[in-house]
């Protein structure tokens, strides 16, 4: 039955629709935005599809990191390889981008997706699988793969060395990350054993050379780790497991999550440098609360903690977003399952914490909207709207976001995709399909947020509007008295349409000339940057 709902979806689609679609423009209105680029992949020539894979999709599986001033972003492109760029995070500037495909090395697609490792300012190691390309089906496929590592150089994306484990093909490789084995040896987590285990996956650690110059040292270390994940029907239920995430030279940490009968269950396990089995503790209680359907889609580490970011399923297609911290033994430090804002749900997040505040920073689109709004979470709790970002584009395009990178300067960056989630067949709900990658940034000035020369404990300029809305005049009073500042209204694209120099803490402003609608106000200093928290005005008849 599931299969059959999956296909009477692909061909009503199908059948909706007829030609494939453009990549939608990154612009945003609102709030300042440092710069922004969207990505796609031009280089290979897929077939689109008809919406369902647009041709020039790309797909985020592993987080950017930044290394000497550039943010090092991979993409990749299904089964047909990675895109990899260096972006100056201080003027957005694309420094160089490559292209990893089957039609530039040796009839392979190279999948970069496992992690991105610095290795000084000079270079980068990313680890993934080279996938042999079957060029004689209908749609190109890829079946196995090799272990590989590439070395780059951080200012030009050349290639140092890439090493590729030929020797043996990983048809199942389900954690995304690896781990030393001292100064020798990776480990790599891997999927079941084989067919011989019908009633769910068994996990085990494959112990290779760091060079890839060698066979498997040894494949199976002491217990493996058995998860039942079929329903008592006999369904095979998916099996989701990420990390490692590492402590020190000895503790690495992975999550494991499956669905059994309806209930969510999620569980933190260990090995040690020698790939033995330290702990394993079921933590769905912990993660999902009272609710039983909450889990996890994404995890990352974050200082000594795990960040987890959340859904809960309610009656929308997003479902309610939140995130979890948890740390190395799987105790909940934070939970925050579940976020309401004004209202307002929160739909697709991506979070991160503030590494000068400790506040947690998070990008969300709440439920049945189109634009991206910024929040920090106050140490007491309390959230404070730091950006509105207005998205141009046609409401079919919506931008899912990611993840969130805090850059040397204080600003941070967020990654997102746009896909199309408008759509709704008949009773079923509305579907995602897509991809296309944008990447941009924001300082930490626009957000609110201290650097390295302010005071962290600074408390950020506010000011109030009065009346709002209003038909003819406001007015706007500050917190305290500025000096070579002024108080600029922008439209909903961006665009200064009223600026008011401040000559004490109380500026009256006439609105009457303006149309009806929403505006944005904010306080400029002389060189032109935004300071203090953006406001809404709604000019009414």
């Amino acid at each position: 039955m599931r299969c059959i709902i999956i296909l009477m979806v692909f061909f009503s689609f199908n059948e909706i629709h007829s030609q494939c679609l453009e990549a939608p423009s990154v612009h945003f209105g609102g709030s300042k935005v440092e710069w922004s680029i969207g990505t796609i992949d031009t280089f290979v020539k897929s077939p689109c599809y008809k919406y369902i894979v647009p041709k020039e999709m790309l797909f985020h599986l592993a987080d950017p990191i930044e290394i000497n001033d550039k943010v090092i972003y991979p993409l990749i492109n299904t089964k047909y390889g990675t895109v990899l760029q260096g972006i100056n995070h201080l003027n957005g500037k694309l420094e160089w981008a490559k292209f990893y495909n089957q039609t530039t090395e040796d009839g392979y697609g190279h999948n970069y997706y496992l992690d991105i490792v610095k290795k000084s300012d000079l270079s980068f190691n990313i680890y993934g699988t080279r996938y042999p390309i079957k060029t004689n089906l209908p749609i190109n496929t890829s079946y196995g793969g090799h272990l590989i590592k590439r070395e780059v150089f951080t200012n030009s994306g050349e290639t140092v060395k890439l090493n590729v484990l030929d020797t043996i093909t990983i048809t199942h490789l389900d954690s995304r990350k690896y781990h030393k084995n001292g100064e020798h040896n990776i480990f790599y987590q891997c999927n079941y054993l084989g067919d011989n285990h019908p009633s769910g996956n068994n996990f085990y650690c494959a112990d290779y050379d760091a060079n890839f110059d060698q066979n498997i040292i040894r494949r199976l270390h002491t217990d493996s780790l058995f998860f039942n994940t079929r329903d008592s029907d006999g369904y095979p239920n998916f099996l989701r497991t990420d990390g490692p995430f590492t402590y020190g030279d000895s503790l690495f940490v992975y999550l494991s999550q499956y669905i059994q009968d309806g209930v969510r269950k999620q569980f933190l396990w260990s090995v040690d440098n020698e790939g033995n089995l330290s702990q394993l503790k079921d933590i769905s209680t912990s993660i999902h609360g009272i609710n039983k359907n909450t889990y996890f889609i994404k995890t990352k580490k974050s200082g000594d903690d795990i960040l987890l970011t959340t859904v809960t399923p309610d009656d929308s297609y997003e479902g309610n977003y939140g995130y979890v911290v948890l740390n190395k033994n799987g105790i909940v430090t934070k939970s925050n399952n579940g976020i309401v804002i004004d209202g307002k749900k929160a739909g697709f997040i991506a979070v991160t914490k503030h590494t000068r505040t400790n506040e947690f920073i998070f990008a969300t689109r709440p439920q049945g909207q189109n634009d991206i709004y910024f929040y920090r979470e106050t140490i007491d709790g309390a959230y404070i709207e730091s950006a509105h970002l207005i998205n141009q584009n046609r409401s079919v395009y919506a931008l899912q976001p990611y993840n969130l990178l805090q850059t040397s300067d204080d600003g941070i960056v967020l990654t997102g995709s746009f896909v199309l989630d408008t759509f709704k067949l008949g009773n079923i709900s509305p579907f995602q399909v897509g991809g296309w990658p944008v990447i941009m940034k924001l300082s930490a000035e626009t957000l609110g947020l201290p650097t390295a020369t302010s005071d962290p404990w600074q408390q950020p300029v506010t000011f109030s509007i009065a009346p709002n809305p209003s038909t003819n005049q406001i007015t706007i009073t500050t917190s305290e008295a500025l000096s070579n500042s002024r108080i600029e209204i922008y439209d909903q694209i961006g665009r200064s349409v009223t600026s008011r120099r401040i000559l004490s803490t109380a500026t009256e402003i006439d609105i009457s000339s303006l149309p009806t609608g929403l505006y944005f106000v904010s306080l400029v200093d002389d060189l032109g940057k935004r300071f203090g928290q953006v406001q809404k005005l709604v000019k009414i008849e």
